[in-house]
């Protein structure tokens, strides 16, 4: 933890800037303390290398990542007798405290910065959405097909499911689970076959907030405490490892993270529960990706859902603006000129039948104020179980088989489960052909420029250093091995069995 004063927003300057030195030596120096084990060999080769990094370089002043409050702060959410007399807000307000969280530019592009190859990478997936929404979907054009859990419960399980869409698109790994996995999940990772038809994603959604009723008090770590200011940083560090494999697919639940995360994103969601809020739609209208809006399925309410969804991607194609926060923290009007790259998204299950999907869609084309637009869909198959798995895939095929309406669907949307490992399996997501990550520190210190250079490399290290301690699995791998002699039936991998059997035939539907 970091504790210092607030940057200034003109201490933030562009990395590779040849104009200005960043001034960020005292935060990595800060982040290393609290990061590395002093007695360790590597970490003392490590301090040596920063030292001759930083040395020329100006420090920066000393910004607040900690809290404004008293240290039991974590508790303080629980307790009813704090003194708000430290308020100095003018108001009579029902705060408790407030616990100060970093600029995004300082946790984007100095603590968890991705690389230039995979910013490419994230604008070549959003210019292939892009193409897949506003043109007819032809045999030529790949279904874009949005996979992953409903929200992230386990990082190592995530990691997992995108471990398992990078194969599928042809990317290799230097660790592939095979041990203490049943058979039928260790032949889908076995299986070296590619789904060239199909554009792979991953939903990477971090918060649920539609919490059930009595979560909030009998189990309120996550939700009644300050931990979000940890929780940023450590989603960052996940997502960036996540996306060097697959496209990220996320829900956009509030109006705040997406300056934190949104650079890591191919494509936005918009739920049920969001979807007829202003400033949802505000914020969709100034995305740089695509954003779908999804209206669930409530049988008494689906028309009216179905109509807002519609609405809201009319809204979002026009110009707004509004109140927001900038990278360097602070508060602006945001003026945006509308997000043309939207698609509703339609459920399908067995209270769906063919006759109903297909008044649907003529709902969906008869909306008065998108005439000239061609709205695309997704089919959100939701997660497929044992016994609706003949007839949610009867669906599709017939679906698809309809040349009239196969023109308008560009995707397909599926839950693929929870479960992907043994639950305490740690996931190595290191390519299989890239050199040793310690072998990569050692070459970034090779070189002998500095100034800007030297401050590139610097923030590389610090990124590698962050990403090896912050990602490790909390347990060790001799109790890892020992807790994984019982792992759970394949009942608990049904849905990921029988999404991998989905995939396989969207895939050769596509041929």
């Amino acid at each position: 933890m970091i504790h210092s004063q607030p940057i200034s927003p003109n201490t933030i300057k562009k990395i590779d800037s040849p104009d200005s030195t960043m001034e960020i030596t005292s935060t990595v120096n800060s982040i290393l303390a609290s990061t590395i084990t002093t007695d360790s060999e590597e970490s003392e080769t490590l301090q040596e290398s920063i030292s001759s990094l930083t040395s020329g370089i100006k420090t920066g002043p000393k910004w607040d990542y900690s809290a404004s409050l008293s240290n039991n702060s974590r508790q303080l959410s629980r307790s009813s007798s704090y003194n708000n007399s430290n308020i100095t807000s003018g108001l009579c307000l029902n705060v408790k405290g407030h616990i100060s969280i970093p600029q995004p530019e300082v946790i984007q592009n100095v603590l968890y910065p991705v690389s230039d190859l995979v910013q490419q990478k994230i604008l070549h997936e959003r210019s292939q959405i892009a193409d897949l929404l506003n043109n007819d979907n032809s045999n030529k054009n790949p279904l874009l097909v949005i996979a992953g859990p409903k929200y992230i419960k386990d990082k190592n399980q995530i990691k997992a499911c995108a471990q398992y869409l990078g194969m599928k698109t042809g990317k290799t790994f230097q660790s592939i689970p095979n041990e203490f996995l049943p058979e039928d999940i260790k032949s889908i990772y076995q299986d070296q076959s590619t789904l060239p038809n199909l554009l792979l994603s991953l939903r990477s959604n971090l918060t649920k907030y539609n919490h059930e009723y009595g979560s909030t008090t009998s189990n309120p770590s996550s939700i009644m405490t300050y931990e979000i200011a940890q929780g940023i940083p450590q989603c960052r560090s996940l997502l960036c490892e996540l996306a060097e494999q697959v496209p990220l697919v996320a829900e956009i639940s509030d109006t705040l993270t997406p300056q934190y995360l949104s650079d890591l994103f191919t494509m936005g969601l918009v739920g049920p529960t969001l979807m007829e809020c202003q400033l949802h739609r505000e914020l969709a209208s100034g995305l740089s990706c695509s954003v779908g809006f999804n209206p669930g399925f409530d049988e008494d309410m689906f028309d009216h859902k179905l109509t807002s969804a519609l609405d809201s991607i009319y809204a979002t194609s026009q110009p707004h603006q509004f109140l927001s926060i900038t990278k360097s923290g602070t508060v602006a009007v945001v003026g945006t000129t509308g997000n043309q790259d939207t698609f509703v998204i339609l459920p399908i299950n067995e209270k769906i039948t063919l006759d109903e999907i297909v008044k649907f869609i003529a709902q969906i084309n008869g909306y008065k104020n998108l005439k000239n637009k061609i709205v695309k869909i997704v089919l959100d198959i939701e997660r497929v179980s044992n016994s609706d798995y003949e007839y949610k895939l009867s669906l599709l095929k017939q679906l698809f088989k309809n040349q009239d309406i196969s023109q308008q669907i560009v995707g397909v949307m599926i839950d693929t489960g929870d479960h992907y490992v043994p639950n305490d399996l740690e996931v190595d997501l290191t390519p299989g052909d890239e050199q040793d990550e310690d072998e990569e520190w050692v070459n970034l210190l090779d070189e002998d420029s500095y100034t800007t250079e030297n401050e590139r490399k610097l923030v590389e290290l610090t990124k590698k250093l962050l990403h090896k301690k912050s990602l490790r699995s909390i347990r060790s791998k001799n109790s890892t091995t020992d807790s994984l002699t019982s792992f759970q039936p394949n009942s608990s991998y049904d849905y990921f069995i029988n999404a991998n059997k989905i995939l396989i035939e969207l895939n050769n539907l596509r041929n």
